[in-house]
C-alpha cells in the first residue's frame, strides 16, 4: 500500500494520506484517504499500458452495460473485431497507440499523440469509423473511413504524417 505524506511546514500541521491503489476491470486506479473525520475517494484512469493491446481488447469486451456508472453501451463484437484487425495493421507498421479505451457512446477509441497534436480513431457500435486530427489551436479535421485493411493503412499513414509534421 503506497503511503503519501504531505507536510505543511509553515503551520507544522501534518496531513497523512494513505491510498490503496488497485486496478479494476475498468482499468482505473482507486485511491481512498482520510482527512480528519472525512473519507475521500477518487477513481482515475490507469496510466500503465496493458501487457498487449489484444489483452486490452479482451478486457474491453467484458464490459457490462452501464460500465461508466451511467448508461454507456459496451463495445460490441463488430467494433472489437475491426479494432483487432486495425491493431494487426499497427503492429505491421511498428506503430502503437497511446491509449485504447471504450467510448461512452459505445465502441472503441485509439489515441495517438505527439506534443499537442492528437489523432483519435473511433470504431463505433453503429458501424462507422472516424478519425479526428487536432492540435488544440487549429480547426479539427474529422474524416469517415471504410473498415478495411487499405483504409487502416491510409489512417496509419495519415496519423504518422500529421503527428510528425513541422509544429511551427
Amino acid at each position: 500500500m503506497p503511503v503519501f505524506e504531505l507536510q505543511q511546514s509553515a503551520t507544522g500541521q501534518r496531513n497523512r494520506i494513505a491510498g490503496l491503489f488497485r486496478a479494476n476491470a475498468h482499468r482505473h486506479a482507486k485511491c481512498n484517504w482520510q482527512s480528519g473525520s472525512v473519507t475521500h475517494s477518487i477513481s482515475v484512469p490507469a496510466r500503465s499500458r496493458p501487457k498487449t493491446w489484444e489483452v486490452r481488447l479482451t478486457e474491453l469486451s467484458l464490459l457490462a452495460p452501464g460500465w461508466d456508472s451511467y448508461d454507456a453501451d459496451p463495445p460490441q463484437s463488430e467494433p472489437l473485431a475491426a479494432a483487432k484487425v486495425f491493431l494487426a495493421c499497427l503492429r505491421e507498421s511498428s506503430k502503437e497507440p497511446a491509449t485504447l479505451n471504450p467510448t461512452v457512446v459505445g465502441g472503441l477509441g485509439f489515441t495517438f499523440r505527439n506534443g499537442d497534436r492528437k489523432a483519435y480513431i473511433e470504431f463505433r457500435n453503429t458501424g462507422s469509423l472516424l478519425m479526428l486530427l487536432s492540435d488544440g489551436v487549429n480547426p479539427s479535421s474529422v474524416k469517415r473511413y471504410l473498415k478495411d485493411i487499405p483504409a487502416y493503412r491510409d489512417i496509419i499513414s495519415s496519423i504518422e504524417t500529421y503527428l510528425n509534421a513541422d509544429h511551427t
